[in-house]
């Protein structure tokens, strides 16, 4: 079983589409929206949650709001990998989190944010550079357009 999680629509823009293409490869995945009534998990919520569904690996967004990281400590109680995916920066968001708690791996789009988060003492190794998956998706599932109309 893989877990993703996501909050708002960017991460969900990236997160979805690897959520889909784990499932058209046959895998078992779940999809938790941290947006709906309710997807919010607190810490507790969070570690029973994933104790009991018991999933090879968590792939996270990275929101304002910090809505994924009940799960990322979670996973990391449980000896779960857990990736975070961010598509913009990292800004603030990680100014509240010890290095020790961060996820096992970071994707991300943009060099910019491979040096902010090397500048949180995240190892170079933690980091991979990624293209957008909502991109790729964007580019492979919508009809060809004629730019010369």
């Amino acid at each position: 079983m893989l877990l993703f999680a996501a909050h708002d629509p960017g991460a969900k823009n990236h997160i979805g589409p690897i959520y889909r293409h784990a499932l058209d490869l046959g895998h078992e995945a779940r999809f938790v929206d941290l947006s709906s009534p309710g997807g919010i998990l607190d810490d507790e919520r969070s570690y029973n949650q994933v104790s009991t569904i018991q999933p090879q690996m968590l792939v996270c967004g990275l929101s304002s709001n910090g809505s994924e990281w009940p799960l990322v400590r979670a996973c990391r109680r449980l000896g779960v990998p857990a990736a975070m995916f961010i598509d913009i920066g990292v800004g603030n968001e990680l100014d509240h989190v010890a290095p020790t708690g961060f996820p096992d791996r970071f994707l991300v789009t943009s060099q910019e944010c491979v040096e902010e988060l090397l500048e949180l003492e995240v190892r170079s190794d933690r980091v991979a550079m990624t293209g957008s998956t909502h991109f790729e998706f964007l580019s492979t599932h919508l009809p060809e357009m004629d730019c010369n109309a």
